[in-house]
């Protein structure tokens, strides 16, 4: 329904031509007959007939019609659902490709992989505590700490409230509960020790639980890299497009994604406001941008960018703000995705070509009487069958 709500600007040209055509048709029909009627009056009537009917405003009208609807048939076979008509076309046009990390390049299922407890509380107290916070979130972090086994469940949370990509805050114990990144927990008033990861590994991604300004514990998270997301990032480079990751990550993790997929450029410790900003840079350059992304505080940059697409277990607000969904994990739908908006923009442009030239060739012969009605009808019929046949191969692609 959504598709079909919008219309691509060449469907909006080719109906318009069309429109045109068929006034053109009328008054050069009008006129043929005017003529004939004066110089053979025996045979106007068959040849204004063979004009009317040898014109094929049909192949200009269905010329992109014909082809989106194949192109889209052939994305839904492989797992794409094409949300907005303009997406295609604004696709052809990309030179851009911009990703999140976690959810998108990686697979998003973060496990907790430790809690280091500050202080004199107990682990299953702060894994509770943080658990309790993140029940009604929807980030992988939370995901992942409501996820992990709980000893203390007793935990009543009031007044929670989320800050997308940021971090979350409550209230317990008669005091607030602030979980996030080390810039959220800053945001809080919450000091937090500048220590590099130990045994950790780059790719760890980390999160600070305080109450009462004073810190509980810091948890560790794992994620992995998708299998394919490397290949689908050379893929794309192989064909000059500029791609580009966008993380509210910290830096090592960010870098640590980015070297593993090739040394792509990458931003880090990026808010939602941040990656909007820097879509709007990129756009305000001339580029066309395309964001891939799945989770809420990916909406705002997903609307941001000239086409988007979510992946397919994105967040709702994420696939109400897309131009595409992907129904498979499989990033390489992406690199076949854009060859597809290729190839059935150079399709439409054929069957575009095609409609006028024929229209060209067919209507003088008519208007000089050497085509008979019968000629006319079957020049007609097979006008539009070459643009049908012809979108048609986009079904192979």
């Amino acid at each position: 329904s959504a598709a079909a709500g919008t219309r691509p600007a060449s469907l909006a040209l080719s109906a318009m031509v069309a429109r045109g055509f068929v006034a053109a048709v009328l008054l050069l029909s009008v006129a043929t007959a005017l003529f004939w009627s004066l110089h053979d009056s025996a045979r106007w009537f068959s040849i204004t007939l063979a004009v009317l009917v040898v014109s094929c405003p049909c192949a200009l009208a269905i010329a992109v019609p014909a082809a989106l609807a194949a192109a889209h048939a052939r994305l839904l076979g492989a797992g794409i659902a094409v949300l907005d008509g303009r997406a295609l076309e604004v696709l052809a046009e990309v030179t851009h490709c911009v990703f999140d990390k976690t959810g998108t390049l990686t697979t998003g299922q973060l496990k907790l992989r430790a809690a280091q407890t500050i202080g004199n509380v107990a682990p299953d107290t702060a894994l509770a505590i943080a658990a309790a916070l993140a029940q009604n979130a929807t980030h992988p972090i939370a995901r992942a700490l409501c996820a992990a086994p709980l000893l203390d469940t007793h935990i009543a949370m009031e007044d929670c409230v989320t800050v997308t990509g940021a971090g979350m805050t409550g209230r317990w114990a008669g005091g607030q509960v602030a979980l996030g990144s080390a810039t959220y927990m800053a945001s809080c008033g919450v000091t937090v020790p500048q220590t590099a990861l130990t045994d950790a590994g780059a790719s760890v991604q980390e999160a600070w639980l305080a109450h009462r300004a004073q810190l509980l514990a810091r948890f560790e998270f794992d994620d992995s890299l998708r299998e394919d997301a490397p290949a689908m990032l050379s893929c794309l480079r192989q064909r000059d497009y500029h791609t580009l990751i966008m993380s509210g990550d910290r830096e090592a993790v960010v870098a640590n994604i980015a070297s593993r997929c090739g040394g792509v450029n990458y931003y880090a410790d990026r808010t939602p406001a941040d990656k909007r900003a820097a879509v709007a840079a990129l756009q305000d350059e001339g580029r066309v941008v395309l964001m891939v992304g799945d989770g809420v505080n990916d909406a705002p940059v997903l609307a941001q960018a000239d086409v988007s697409i979510a992946m397919a277990d994105s967040a709702s607000a994420t696939r109400q703000q897309a131009s595409i969904l992907l129904l498979t994990p499989a990033l390489m739908a992406i690199p076949r995705l854009l060859n597809m908006a290729r190839v059935a923009r150079k399709v439409m442009r054929q069957n575009l070509w095609w409609a006028v030239l024929y229209n060209l060739i067919a209507l003088p012969l008519a208007a000089a009487g050497l085509l008979a009605p019968w000629a006319a009808a079957l020049g007609m019929s097979l006008s539009s069958l070459v643009v049908v046949l012809n979108a048609l191969r986009l079904l192979r692609v």
